[in-house]
């Protein structure tokens, strides 16, 4: 039975339609207000990672000595996290970019060197970075790399986050930026550098007597420059100022009448750029050549490889030969230093990143792929570096018989010629089931022991291989053991020494007293002494007297005979009695 003017159910929507307003309200309020502020908070925190990012950019560029290209990662964006009800905005993407080209002026100055002389008088151009970030929220400023000097540069103001390289108080370092990078991301980039030119050998700066040694850079951030160095010569860097009223970009060095350490580079961020020859003639120029001795003197060479592109496979090892010749005659040379590096992480050297040319002018390195990917090497000599392609190719099992990797793990070198030598290693088949032999082998090619091993594919197994070394095995040098498998081998070097001569073995020590006889006794009760055996099996001689021939026997190598026995038995008999 209904009731006239009932409305309880217009109640009910009535509380619904509030509690959805409430929650409308509550989201948009989440929306318009705790989303910037994360938002902030995710950029700012992203900032200053991508600072740190530009710092170790910054250390790259100086680090000229550096001959290879080397890639610098540099996060240019973020992301925001995920939500589930309210709505991000979009993904920031900053910018890296260099400049155009800007002049370098170098004026009253006096080189000893002709080539660095005219590298200060005529002098390529230099490039800035800038990285300009592109957030939502928070109004960052655009940070700026020149001369090594970072900074960031605000509207109105400039704030140094790292302070300029270029002038020191008894060192001129210049560095001369070419290349073309412009780079916009919302994650992270790798920015290439790489030192094509120089650095030169370290040079001797003066004034000319014109004047004194003036240097014109260029700059965004003229402030930055004078609260780095100063606009007097006995503040900020000493022996140098800020001179006034230069021109608008550019900030001009004044250095005191003294003398100054130069050293001058050329280096390439990210593509492009022309390559100045001045640079290497200057790092190999007369007086100052590096030093590679032997019949090579101190250059300048040039210096090829034998293959511009080789491919390793994964796991695997390729050794790579680089050819140095003079770079007047094209003679080889020999004895010459050769410097190796790497970029990227897809190689790695065995031994030794440094070599010495043999009589052919030839030096080596060995690459092992350690992931697949392009990286290359670096050969660097006094008067010029060569560049081969080294790609890593994945490893592919075979599907029709084993591929045995061998691993040595460890041996028991060094031994006395005359005692066996054990190598540790494992192997373990990266293709299908089946059986390899594998051999231990020593430098001269003499197989010393083999095992055949029947493995599963992926199976892992330990193996001993033995080499039972004779009196003629033993020498000074080093052998080099390998341990070879029908697909890879590893090495280790190991020595046999010489057994020292049946006199040494059989001379009594000096040094040996009442405790030392006590403890070889304990020895010979814990553990018998051919001796002590045989002397109890074929004997009944009191257990003292045992006990005084297993001390004997223990004290004697094997065939050395006993000396006056009857003496020491007088000796221990007292307290043995006892």
């Amino acid at each position: 039975m209904s009731r006239p003017g009932d409305e309880r159910a217009v109640t009910v929507q009535i509380g619904a339609v509030l509690l959805l307003a409430i929650l409308i309200a509550t989201l948009s309020l989440y929306q318009v207000n705790a989303v910037p502020d994360q938002t902030f908070d995710a950029e700012f925190t992203h900032h200053q990672g991508t600072l740190g990012d530009l710092v170790e950019l910054r250390d790259a560029i100086g680090d000229f000595d550096a001959r290879h290209e080397r890639g610098v990662p540099v996060s240019l964006g973020t992301q925001y996290q995920t939500r589930v009800v309210a709505i991000n905005p979009p993904a920031p993407a900053g910018e890296i970019a260099t400049s155009e080209p800007k002049a370098v002026r170098v004026e009253n100055a006096s080189v000893d060197d002709p080539t660095v002389a005219d590298i200060l008088e005529n002098p390529p151009t230099t490039r800035l970075l800038a990285y300009e970030p592109g957030y939502n929220e928070y109004d960052a400023p655009t940070t700026v790399l020149e001369h090594g000097l970072l900074y960031n540069r605000f509207d109105g103001a400039s704030v140094t986050l790292e302070e300029q390289t270029a002038i020191g108080e008894e060192r001129i370092t210049l560095v001369f930026v070419d290349g073309n990078l412009s780079r916009a991301a919302s994650g992270t980039v790798s920015v290439a550098v790489e030192t094509i030119g120089g650095p030169s050998d370290e040079r001797r700066l003066e004034s000319d007597g014109t004047g004194n040694v003036t240097i014109t850079l260029p700059t965004r951030a003229e402030a930055r420059w004078e609260a780095s160095v100063g606009t007097t010569f006995d503040a900020g860097v000493a022996n140098a100022r800020i001179l006034p009223d230069g021109d608008e970009g550019t900030v001009t060095v004044e250095l005191a009448d003294e003398s100054y350490a130069l050293q001058v580079a050329q280096v390439r961020v990210g593509e492009g750029g022309e390559r100045d020859e001045r640079f290497d003639e200057a790092r190999a120029g007369e007086g100052g050549g590096g030093e590679t001795g032997g019949d090579g003197g101190s250059g300048p060479f040039a210096v090829s490889w034998a293959s511009e592109e080789v491919t390793v496979v994964e796991g695997e090892s390729e050794t790579l030969e680089a050819l140095v010749t003079d770079a007047e005659t094209g003679e080889p040379v020999a004895a010459a230093g050769v410097d190796f590096s790497r970029s990227g992480a897809a190689i790695s050297f065995e031994g030794d990143s440094s070599a010495e040319t043999d009589e052919d002018g030839v030096a080596s390195v060995t690459v092992t792929g350690e992931s697949e990917g392009e990286s290359a090497v670096f050969a660097t000599v006094s008067g010029g570096h060569a560049r081969a392609g080294v790609t890593v190719e994945a490893f592919e099992p075979p599907t029709d018989e084993p591929y045995v990797d061998v691993a040595i793990t460890g041996t028991n070198a060094p031994v006395e010629a005359g005692s066996v030598l054990t190598v540790d290693a494992t192997v373990e088949n990266r293709g299908e089931a089946g059986s390899q032999t594998v051999t231990l082998e020593t430098d001269d090619g003499t197989v010393r022991d083999s095992q055949t091993v029947t493995l599963d594919g992926g199976e892992v197994r330990a193996v001993t291989l033995e080499w039972a070394t004779e009196a003629s095995d033993a020498r000074d040098e080093e052998y080099t053991v390998t341990v070879r498998s029908e697909n890879t081998q590893d090495s280790r070097a190991v020595r046999v020494t010489r057994a020292p001569s049946r006199t040494d073995r059989c001379s009594p020590s000096p040094q040996r007293n009442s405790r030392t006889t006590s403890r070889s006794i304990r020895r010979s009760r814990s553990r018998p002494t051919r001796g002590a055996t045989r002397f109890a099996s074929s004997s009944s001689t009191s257990p003292a007297a045992a006990r005084r021939a297993a001390t004997a026997a223990a004290g004697r190598p094997n065939g050395c005979s006993s000396t006056a026995p009857s003496s020491n038995s007088r000796r221990r008999r007292p307290t043995t009695s006892r």
